[in-house]
């Protein structure tokens, strides 16, 4: 549960939503706002204790500050516990003033509330990705944007299926033409040949990285440290394809906090593939390049080992024919 996070991982993950200048100053207020409103509408009930007056926004302080005070940063701990608190003893400062214009604590705070929601969401118009509370770990890839390097039949699929998952934008790279025509008729948006655009990335590298996430697709060593200039701090690089030994630049790979998995194909997903397939809702047929009949299946596999002119060859074995 990110409830349970040390205060460091969690800035780490908030920061990442957080990049923008614009986005930073909209934060920079909204928050403040929002926590300050929340405030005013706990302003009541109030009760005795010891001599003191307490208040449910005053809880609301002590259990903020002791999550902070308890996640493993004392700084960041004792920072919050008085920037919340200044801003709950505002927030029942300004209740006589909100009563003397004839509103209720709960209308005002309500107001106020809604206004520090929309100060963020126009911070967020501008760093261009949703809240970083809206990240849905049930749906990694909806609203990310997407790297795919190797356009083979693996990479080309993997464009269907991550059209399907939700990716906002994908952009596919290989070195030949005939792989990118068929990642575009699989749903990617962009494709970048680097044989014949061998600066096609550079632009997707400023500011320290454009993708949420890569998947490389291709087994090669210098596509995936490629994928080090142009995936975002915090961002995810997945590798598919099978090669050789990589050497990767650590100092990157960690300065960015990049995250570095591994993924095969295991039988769980040959059935959620033939699902997926049978009901329509990926469509494979852009992969498959050839038809080859079943008595010159020795010439179909010296033309499936053609990467020049077949993506994914199938032999037809007549079934057509006992459907029929």
């Amino acid at each position: 549960m990110s409830f349970l996070r040390s205060a460091s991982a969690l800035m780490v993950q908030y920061a990442h939503y957080h990049r923008d200048r614009r986005n930073i100053a909209t934060h920079l207020l909204g928050v403040p706002l929002i926590f300050m409103a929340i405030g005013i509408m706990l302003t009541q009930p109030t009760w005795v204790w010891g001599g003191w007056t307490l208040s449910a926004a005053w809880c609301l302080w002590g259990l903020t500050s002791l999550w902070y005070l308890t996640r493993g940063t004392v700084l960041l701990g004792v920072a919050t516990t008085v920037v919340n608190g200044l801003l709950i003893a505002c927030a029942h400062g300004l209740v006589p003033l909100v009563a003397s214009a004839g509103l209720l604590a709960w209308q005002a705070g309500l107001a106020l509330f809604v206004i520090g929601w929309i100060i963020q969401f126009v911070g967020h118009y501008f760093e261009g990705k949703k809240p970083a509370f809206a990240d849905d770990n049930h749906r990694p890839l909806y609203g990310k944007r997407v790297l795919v390097t190797g356009c083979g039949p693996i990479g080309a699929l993997l464009i269907a299926g991550l059209r399907r998952a939700g990716a906002a934008r994908i952009v596919a790279v290989d070195l030949a033409d005939g792989p990118l025509a068929c990642a575009r008729a699989m749903g990617a948006d962009e494709t970048v040949n680097l044989i014949t655009q061998p600066e096609g990335l550079a632009a997707y590298a400023a500011n320290k990285g454009t993708f949420d996430v890569m998947f490389e697709a291709s087994g090669s060593d210098k596509a995936l440290r490629s994928g080090l200039d142009v995936v975002t701090p915090c961002g995810v690089i997945v590798t598919i394809g099978l090669g050789g030994d990589s050497t990767l630049p650590l100092n990157q790979l960690v300065s960015k906090e990049l995250e570095l998995r591994g993924t095969f194909r295991f039988h769980p997903e040959f059935a959620v593939a033939v699902r997926f397939l049978n009901e329509g809702l990926i469509n494979g047929k852009p992969v498959i390049s050839h038809v080859i009949k079943l008595d010159q299946a020795e010439s179909a596999f010296r033309l499936a080992a053609d990467k020049s002119q077949a993506m994914k060859v199938q032999i037809n074995f007549g079934a057509d024919k006992v459907a029929s």
